[in-house]
């Protein structure tokens, strides 16, 4: 449950900032409509009173009280649905761009070579395409709580024993809530293969991937693999969607129980001559609704804790960005405002923080002044780590070897406080023409 509330905290601050009168607008109508369900209710069983008592006039006021309580339930959820749907559009597209400048905002990308963040990255992706609609669960969900609290004060002038049966709700709602954890672990799970699948597939589509794996005749390779990703995903989730469904169906029926009771008891009062029969039609129809209200608020429950995981992976993402503001700070060094006398790496060591192992091993290279230098190798062999930290654009925090490339960009540090970094020392011009001409060296 405390996912839950921080997602609502987390939405409803978001929709506030985003536009604060579209939104308390949209409050007010749906209070409005989810408040006069109950008290349609009321009117039938103060008109059915009327007419078994043959008040014209009293049935007749109640009767027309209860059509605008009707109106007033369709209208207002309506118009509020212009409001706090334009307003989600608005907080979707601020939540995607808050992300992109956040995944784009770093000073170094190592972060695009870690898998986990590439697996939340994925998460967040999928879940903001939804993101529009939490508002609207959000929403819909406290209309629904303050209608089941003006259901249970109208039972509870009745019987107090009938106010309970909103609490019958409670059970379903933990089981919900375990049932959507044990699909959100699923995701989490599968969210590698689900990046490999979609990966493969557009290889696949892409004309010019799609070309290189025609030619290294590599089509059915790439297909099985495809399909074993996908296959992999499919089992993970359709184990986890069993047994929520189980969970939920588990809850729903301790509520259908509960349903029963109430039924029998207002209908025993009834005959018994305890109640009169604007009370059975009043609690039948209140039965009724708490029916439904109870379904509604655990499919609305449903899609928050759904999204509650997308709503950690995304306050998760802006602590790492604050914690790489403050190691930025923490570490400032300076460096020439131009290279130019060349690059030399001796005995680089570098791997990213959490690796098991290093991604450059002792590296020692020469780049002459003025040179170009093409690195070719497969996936991982450390291309573009390599060509970070000659650039500063690396934050190394595990150290091996008699080096290691400090991490700043270059107009802001000093080669003399980059262990492992030194600027080559300027040759003749007859030589620099040579080392041009010449394969650069690796050692």
């Amino acid at each position: 449950m405390r996912s839950l509330w921080r997602t609502v905290r987390f939405i409803l601050s978001q929709a506030y900032r985003t536009d604060r009168r579209r939104l308390v607008v949209a409050v007010i109508l749906l209070t409005i409509g989810y408040v006069a369900t109950p008290l349609i209710a009321v009117s039938l069983g103060v008109m059915t009173n009327a007419v078994v008592a043959h008040h014209l006039r009293a049935a007749v006021l109640a009767g027309l009280g209860a059509a605008v309580l009707l109106v007033l339930e369709l209208s207002m959820g309506h118009f509020a649905h212009l409001y706090y749907f334009e307003l989600g559009d608005l907080q979707q597209a601020s939540l995607t761009d808050e992300v992109a400048a956040i995944v784009n905002g770093t000073p170094g990308i190592e972060q695009f070579d870690d898998s986990r963040f590439a697996e939340t990255l994925t998460s967040v992706s999928e879940g903001l395409q939804q993101i529009r609609m939490v508002l609207q669960s959000v929403l819909q969900l406290g209309g629904l709580l303050v209608q089941i609290g003006v259901t249970a004060g109208i039972f509870a002038t009745m019987d107090p024993w009938l106010a309970l049966l909103p609490l019958a709700a409670v059970p379903p709602v933990l089981m919900s809530n375990r049932a959507q954890r044990l699909v959100d672990v699923a995701r989490d799970t599968a969210a590698g293969d689900v990046q490999l699948s979609r990966h493969l597939v557009t290889l696949g589509t892409t004309s010019g991937s799609a070309k290189e794996i025609r030619l290294c005749d590599a089509t059915s390779a790439v297909m099985d693999r495809q399909r074993r990703a996908w296959e992999a995903t499919t089992a993970v989730l359709w184990r986890a969607h069993r047994r929520s469904a189980m969970l939920r169906a588990a809850g729903q029926v301790w509520f259908a129980a509960a349903y029963g009771v109430v039924i029998f008891l207002v209908i025993r009062r009834a005959v018994t001559g305890a109640a009169a029969v604007g009370d059975v039609v009043l609690v039948v129809t209140l039965a009724v609704q708490v029916s439904v209200q109870i379904a509604g608020a655990l499919s609305l429950l449903n899609a928050l804790q759904s999204a509650g995981r997308t709503v950690e992976h995304i306050e998760g993402l802006r602590s790492r960005r604050s914690d790489t503001a403050a190691a930025t700070a923490r570490n400032p060094l300076l460096v020439p405002e131009a290279l130019t006398r060349g690059i030399v790496l001796d005995h680089v060591t570098f791997a990213y923080p959490g690796a098991e192992r290093p991604v450059l091993s002792d590296v020692c290279l020469e780049i002459p002044v003025g040179s170009s230098l093409a690195l070719v190798g497969e996936n991982g062999a450390g291309k573009s780590t390599w060509a970070l930290p000659p650039r500063g654009r690396t934050y190394p925090r595990r150290r091996r070897g008699p080096g290691a490339v400090a991490a700043r960009p270059l107009a802001r540090a000093d080669r003399h406080a980059v262990p492992g970094f030194r600027a080559a020392r300027t040759a003749p011009a007859r030589e620099r023409r040579r080392r041009r001409r010449e394969p650069h060296r690796l050692r």
